[in-house]
């Protein structure tokens, strides 16, 4: 790990949460009382065109972050819903032709109380 994922509050003021690959960008976080944050961490430290990386997902109220994907292949966009229950990921999950793989959406559930999300992943639009 070479980032850190930090949150900042008016009562503690900015603390550490876990640490993130170096290669992490693009997160979007829930809006309601429960704090997801969803990311995705590229895997090769030079840009190309494929994108290939992996999203990874963290509780606030915990401290480590869960890989959500093995072998996402191209890795585009994440949705949280506001209660955090609800992920939303786009990815092609190819991992011999990542640029030319069109992009499934795939819905994974996180219902609150659990540790990590379900292992059951919704393929809402096949890529």
């Amino acid at each position: 790990p070479a980032a850190s994922l930090c949150v900042f509050e008016p009562s503690t003021g900015l603390r550490k949460l876990a640490d993130v690959p170096r290669l992490s960008e693009e997160l979007v976080v829930s809006g309601g009382d429960r704090r997801i944050c969803v990311w995705r961490a590229i895997l090769n430290e030079i840009p190309e065109e494929a994108e290939r990386g992996e999203f990874l997902a963290l509780d606030c109220s915990q401290k480590a972050a869960v890989c959500l994907t093995s072998g996402a292949g191209r890795v585009g966009s994440a949705a949280v819903s506001d209660d955090g229950e609800l992920i939303l990921l786009q990815a092609n999950f190819s991992t011999d032709r990542p640029i030319t793989t069109h992009m499934a959406l795939v819905l994974i559930v996180w219902p609150r109380g659990e540790q990590a999300p379900r292992a059951e992943r919704r393929a809402i639009i096949e890529g």
